[in-house]
């Protein structure tokens, strides 16, 4: 199973002027996607902010802003800062009572 993600560079979800797609689609679709690109790429500048859809089943829409630029090679993403707390990505279902 393929988690579908989107980045919205020009920071509008759903818009597609400026927005890059994770997804399973036909390859003559003009579509970019993100495994063709790396960040350096994208022209990031401190400041720039973006948002990112992940999950298309559930939706979360994050805001995203650049803190700072990193020059050096890196093996791993860093997160900076994060506000609110996390939602629970694969909730434990049988917790639920049924309705019915």
């Amino acid at each position: 199973m393929t988690t579908l993600t989107l980045f919205f560079m020009d920071n509008k979800a759903w818009s597609n002027y400026d927005c890059y797609y994770m997804a399973e689609v036909d390859e003559d679709e003009m579509y970019r996607h993100t495994c063709d690109f790396k960040l350096h790429q994208l022209g990031l500048t401190k400041g720039k902010a973006f948002k990112f859809v992940f999950d298309f089943g559930d939706d979360w829409e994050f805001n995203c802003k650049v803190l700072r630029i990193v020059y050096e090679d890196t093996k791993d993403a860093e997160l900076i800062r994060a506000v609110g707390e996390p939602p629970e990505q694969y909730p434990d279902y049988d917790d639920f009572e049924d309705d019915e």
